[in-house]
């Protein structure tokens, strides 16, 4: 919600954003009494937007390097599920090893970088998953333990190692329906995948 008392509510951004929904035919935000709030439509073309911008920013990026280096920097989608430790000390180690080697990162989620990826447009993609993608060719980089964090007073707290079975009557927060999260996917909607981890 934006209350009408914010700096959001000045007329001339109602306005423009009026004036925006004239333009591509729909109705992007609900308006109140109390305060405005973004349609499903809104929502939708608020998330388009910012991933426009975030390719412009990242085109201007590119550009400089380019103009400074000779050559165009590497494009590394990483998806979020895939950023760990080992992921970041990983990319430290790279670096390192060349300093002046130019890269541009790009965030989001798994399905949106695959999609760039089968396009052309990002070079690499860090992924939690070695099942086949598209037509690119994946390759392990590490593994990593998966870690159970919980409360001293739990029952489970004591246990070396927890089998994940044990955790299914246990209530489970893996994000908002918006983050394309591969735990969600395995544990909510496949749960029969859940048999596939070994949480210590």
């Amino acid at each position: 919600m934006l209350p009408i008392g914010s700096a959001y509510a000045q007329p001339a951004l109602s306005q423009s954003i009026r004036a925006l929904e004239m333009d591509i035919g729909v109705q992007l935000v609900t308006r109140t009494s109390s305060g405005s709030r973004l349609t499903a439509a809104g929502s939708a073309f608020l998330s388009e937007a910012q991933r426009i911008l975030a390719a412009l920013d990242a085109a201007a990026v590119i550009a400089r390097t380019t103009a400074s280096r000779g050559s165009a920097p590497m494009r590394l989608g990483i998806a979020a599920d895939a950023a760990t430790g080992w992921m970041a000390k990983t990319l430290q180690a790279f670096l390192h090893g060349d300093p002046e080697y130019g890269l541009v990162v790009y965030g989001g989620s798994l399905q949106n970088l695959l999609a760039m990826l089968d396009n052309g447009h990002l070079d690499l993609c860090l992924i939690p998953f070695l099942d086949p993608v598209g037509n690119a060719t994946t390759e392990p980089l590490w593994r990593e333990d998966v870690h159970l964090a919980l409360p001293a007073t739990h029952p489970l707290a004591a246990e070396p190692s927890v089998d994940v079975r044990r955790l299914a009557d246990e209530l489970l927060l893996v994000g908002s329906v918006e983050y394309d999260s591969m735990a969600a996917r395995l544990l909510v909607w496949q749960p029969d995948c859940c048999l596939m981890l070994a949480i210590q």
